[in-house]
Formats: structure tokens, sequence, C-alpha cells
């Protein structure tokens, strides 16, 4: 019993362990005050669109109480 335990929390220690590898992202500073306004391509070079996909299981089906 106290070996299981020890090797859980082994694994549970080195899976919750931070990496330290740093990964070098290129950043673009935005001034959010500015007066005028921009393009996005002068931001991004690249751009991807993603369709969000809705499934019956997932939908609201009924609110019976709503407090605000």
């Amino acid at each position: 019993m106290i070996k299981k335990t020890i090797v859980i929390g082994l694994i549970v220690y080195t899976a919750c362990h931070p990496s330290h590898q740093r990964i070098d992202t290129p950043t673009t500073l935005v001034n959010i005050h500015a007066s005028r306004q921009m393009d996005a391509s002068e931001l991004f070079t690249n751009r991807q669109y993603i369709p969000l996909e809705t499934c019956d299981s997932c939908l609201l089906g009924e609110i019976n109480k709503l407090l605000i």
C-alpha cells in the first residue's frame, strides 16, 4: 500500500511540475488609447477562422429560475 502511494505521489509530482523550457514568443505592443483605427493586417500576418460547433446536447433546454 505504501509503495502504491509513493508511486502515485511521484507520478503526480512529475506531471504537475512546470517545465523549464522558455519559449520566446514575439510580442507587439498596441496602444489601446490611440485615436486612429487599425486594420488587423497591421498587427497579424496570418489569421485563421475556427467555426464554432453547436450540438443539441450542449444547448440549454429551459431556464426555470433566474436571479438578478
